[in-house]
């Protein structure tokens, strides 16, 4: 499941008074923190699933294989490209960029070069796991991305750092930009929702230096109360556009 989904499981279990004891929840889309705060909430261990297929259309492209918090890259071929322009970039160790895959394996479906609009570090070299082929993490989406002040701001990676202040947060926050487009002038707006009887107190500095730390970014903290920012039951909104 996605993480909002798992949420609004916690949510209407509450309000049935009832507690679900699950042994497991398999998130997609979802990372570290997220997983800590779902199994803060269900009792569980969040696991990330063991294969997910990519699709165009209603042809499977490729597969990915998960290890740990990256993905291994099997049966296709990848690519480093630059998000804005397309050029392509050195796929090597530590390097950045947007990753464009092809498969080389499936039977029946075209030759595609598939632009996934995920932001991705490569790691190579021998995994922890024994395994030897190229790796990759998602740090962001390129088509949520912003940038503040030549500063490439991605929401997921805002949403990671807010949530290792839970409980003190509920893990629903917003992102509202000023001006239309890309391009932000600093500070960026961020609402974030604090959990029910939190203490607040400092918060939202200490919020501010965090993200300023992590993502070198200066942001300007709104707290609001719980159930006060809109929530989805598929995929969370985490920028509202100007």
């Amino acid at each position: 499941m996605k993480p909002p989904e798992g949420g609004a499981l916690r949510r209407i279990s509450a309000r049935a008074g009832l507690f679900l004891a699950i042994a497991a929840i398999v998130l997609v889309g979802a990372g570290l923190a997220v997983r800590k705060q779902m199994d803060r909430q269900h009792g569980s261990a969040g696991r990330l699933p063991a294969k997910m297929s990519y699709y165009a259309g209603a042809r499977q492209v490729y597969d990915l294989i998960f290890v740990g918090d990256s993905r291994t890259l099997t049966d296709f071929h990848p690519e480093l490209i630059d998000p804005e322009t397309g050029a392509a970039r050195a796929f090597e160790d530590g390097a950045e960029g947007e990753l464009v895959l092809t498969h080389l394996v499936n039977r029946a479906a075209p030759l595609l070069r598939f632009r996934t609009r995920d932001h991705v570090r490569v790691s190579v070299g021998r995994c922890a796991c024994g395994r030897t082929a190229p790796r990759v993490r998602c740090i962001g989406r390129t088509d949520d991305m912003l940038i503040v002040r030549g500063v490439n701001v991605f929401p997921s990676a805002v949403r990671e750092v807010v949530n290792e202040f839970a409980p003190a947060v509920s893990g629903v926050l917003m992102i509202r930009p000023r001006m239309k487009g890309v391009r932000q002038e600093p500070p960026l707006p961020v609402a974030v929702e604090v959990a029910s009887n939190a203490d607040v107190e400092g918060l939202a500095e200490r919020l501010r230096a965090r993200l300023r730390e992590k993502l070198l970014v200066a942001a300007e903290i709104t707290l609001v109360p719980v159930g006060g920012l809109p929530r989805s039951e598929y995929k969370s909104k985490l920028v509202e556009k100007a």
